[in-house]
Protein backbone atom coordinates (compact mmCIF):
# COMPACT_ATOMS: atom_id res chain seq x y z
CA UNK A 1 0.00 0.00 0.00
CA UNK A 2 2.87 2.04 0.61
CA UNK A 3 4.26 2.33 -2.54
CA UNK A 4 1.06 2.62 -4.61
CA UNK A 5 0.67 5.97 -2.06
CA UNK A 6 3.88 6.88 -2.14
CA UNK A 7 3.27 6.98 -6.66
CA UNK A 8 0.20 9.00 -6.23
CA UNK A 9 2.47 11.42 -4.54
CA UNK A 10 4.45 11.81 -6.90
CA UNK A 11 2.11 11.83 -9.75
CA UNK A 12 0.14 14.76 -7.91
CA UNK A 13 3.33 16.71 -6.63
CA UNK A 14 2.97 19.20 -8.82
CA UNK A 15 -1.03 19.63 -8.53
CA UNK A 16 -0.80 19.79 -4.77
CA UNK A 17 2.23 22.68 -4.97
CA UNK A 18 -0.06 24.94 -7.27
CA UNK A 19 -3.49 24.12 -6.09
CA UNK A 20 -3.27 22.68 -2.52
CA UNK A 21 -0.21 23.65 -0.78
CA UNK A 22 -2.02 25.68 1.84
CA UNK A 23 -4.27 22.49 3.00
CA UNK A 24 -2.67 20.93 6.21
CA UNK A 25 -2.78 17.09 5.74
CA UNK A 26 -4.81 14.40 7.59
CA UNK A 27 -8.22 12.75 7.43
CA UNK A 28 -8.34 12.50 3.35
CA UNK A 29 -7.96 16.98 3.10
CA UNK A 30 -5.07 17.02 0.22
CA UNK A 31 -7.15 14.01 -1.36
CA UNK A 32 -10.51 16.10 -1.43
CA UNK A 33 -8.71 19.51 -2.05
CA UNK A 34 -7.20 17.96 -5.47
CA UNK A 35 -10.32 15.99 -6.38
CA UNK A 36 -12.41 19.66 -6.45
CA UNK A 37 -9.46 21.19 -8.85
CA UNK A 38 -10.36 17.63 -10.93
CA UNK A 39 -10.36 19.94 -13.87
CA UNK A 40 -7.34 21.51 -13.24
CA UNK A 41 -5.35 17.94 -12.49
CA UNK A 42 -2.06 16.96 -14.92
CA UNK A 43 -3.14 13.72 -16.41
CA UNK A 44 -1.08 11.77 -14.45
CA UNK A 45 -2.61 12.85 -11.03
CA UNK A 46 -6.25 12.67 -12.82
CA UNK A 47 -5.84 8.89 -13.56
CA UNK A 48 -3.84 8.43 -9.85
CA UNK A 49 -6.89 9.99 -7.91
CA UNK A 50 -9.40 7.02 -8.01
CA UNK A 51 -6.80 4.84 -6.37
CA UNK A 52 -5.63 6.97 -4.10
CA UNK A 53 -9.70 7.31 -3.25
CA UNK A 54 -9.69 3.37 -2.79
CA UNK A 55 -6.52 3.23 -0.41
CA UNK A 56 -7.73 5.88 1.34
CA UNK A 57 -11.66 4.24 1.93
CA UNK A 58 -9.79 0.81 2.76
CA UNK A 59 -7.51 2.37 5.64
CA UNK A 60 -10.69 4.03 7.18
CA UNK A 61 -12.38 0.94 6.79
CA UNK A 62 -9.72 -0.63 8.53
CA UNK A 63 -9.27 1.86 11.27
CA UNK A 64 -5.73 2.71 10.01
CA UNK A 65 -6.98 5.95 9.73
CA UNK A 66 -8.99 8.23 11.40
CA UNK A 67 -12.09 8.89 9.58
Amino acid sequence: MRSEARATMQACRADYESLCSNVAPGSGRILACLQSHAGQLTSACARALPRAQALRDSAVTTGATPK
